[in-house]
């Protein structure tokens, strides 16, 4: 990783080079620019995994490194761009408490199995995220965490419940809680679950490794954008003057995300 001016940082990730830089914005300041090159232009927010650690949740391109909802198109299908490098980002916008527990349940954090009770109504068991970290604001933090990796809303392996809009509770379902031992860790849940996890995390990075492709093969990148109430159109490459700059193309019905 390389630090440079105006928060900016580049990294080596996906077997390509990237900038990340700050994205001046007075509603929320951990949104940031992922730039390819000196073409393509994405969007996200910076946030923690609990599985998988920093990350950029990126839901939009750019013409150009510049706020402006005219300059501005939607990817079809939010993306998750994973890089440890991100850290340092993540504490200078705040995310100290989030990378403090990633780490904490990352290295061993144990909970109790004899702390779950059975749901009365449904097929889960649940456990108290507050009596489990010792406070109400590491709960909080922690049910973020949680809530990140549930990989479906309808029957999910676990998935986090606020009783009364205050305490978070961890509900696990009974086929998961079923292979958890006594005391167990996060490590312990993902192994459980993890050909779904794996299979989430590779939908979620499936435009970087297409990215990462089209260059091996010295093919432009082509990504389908839309904005709203238009048709959608192509997001890609051109050179003038021996500079690459992302521009817009009609749909040509030849990609997807």
């Amino acid at each position: 990783m390389k630090k440079g001016p105006d928060n900016m940082i580049q990294i080596q990730q996906y077997g390509l080079q990237w900038t990340v830089k700050e994205k001046p914005n007075q509603f929320d300041d951990r949104y940031v620019f992922l730039k390819q090159c000196s073409g393509l232009v994405f969007c996200g927010r910076l946030n923690i995994s609990l599985l998988w650690g920093p990350y950029i949740f990126v839901d939009s391109v750019y013409l150009r490194e510049k706020y402006d909802e005219n300059n501005m198109y939607v990817l079809p299908t939010s993306q998750w761009f994973i890089a440890p490098e991100l850290e340092p980002l993540c504490y200078q916008f705040g995310l100290f408490s989030y990378i403090h527990w990633y780490h904490t349940l990352n290295d061993g954090f144990t909970f109790s199995k004899k702390a779950f009770k059975q749901n009365r109504y449904d097929d889960y068991w649940r456990i108290s995220l507050t009596t489990a970290t010792g406070s109400l604001e590491d709960a909080e933090i922690v049910a973020d965490l949680f809530h990140g990796v549930q990989l479906t809303t309808h029957s999910p392996n676990m998935y986090v419940d606020i009783l009364n809009d205050k305490y978070p509770f961890l509900c696990v379902h009974r086929d998961t809680y079923k292979q958890l031992p006594e005391t167990w860790t996060v490590n312990n849940l993902y192994s459980i679950n993890k050909e779904s996890y794996e299979s989430y995390k590779k939908r979620r990075e499936y435009l970087w490794h297409s990215i990462v492709e089209a260059r091996a093969q010295h093919k432009p990148v082509k990504i389908t954008v839309s904005r709203p109430n238009t048709p959608p159109v192509v997001y890609t490459e051109k050179a003038i003057y021996g500079i690459t700059i992302p521009t817009i193309l009609p749909n040509d019905n030849t990609v997807s995300l």
